[in-house]
């Protein structure tokens, strides 16, 4: 589960980066600002999300090896 999560993160942090790409080459410089500003926030909030369901199932999924 965790994998697909980080997946997602990914798969979100490579969109964005074309959409980066794209207001660069239109310099529309603003933009780029905001987009990274919401990309950091997304990650942020997701790794955390991830770190916090690790950290409440990991001695559930050590015991079951």
């Amino acid at each position: 589960m965790l994998f697909v999560l980080n997946s997602l993160l990914i798969e979100l942090s490579d969109t964005n980066l074309a959409i980066l790409s794209q207001h660069v080459r239109a310099k529309a410089y603003d933009k780029v600002g905001e987009t990274i500003s919401k990309l950091f926030t997304v990650s942020v909030g997701t790794a955390s999300t991830l770190f916090i369901i690790y950290e409440t199932t990991k001695s559930h999924i050590l015991l079951t090896r």
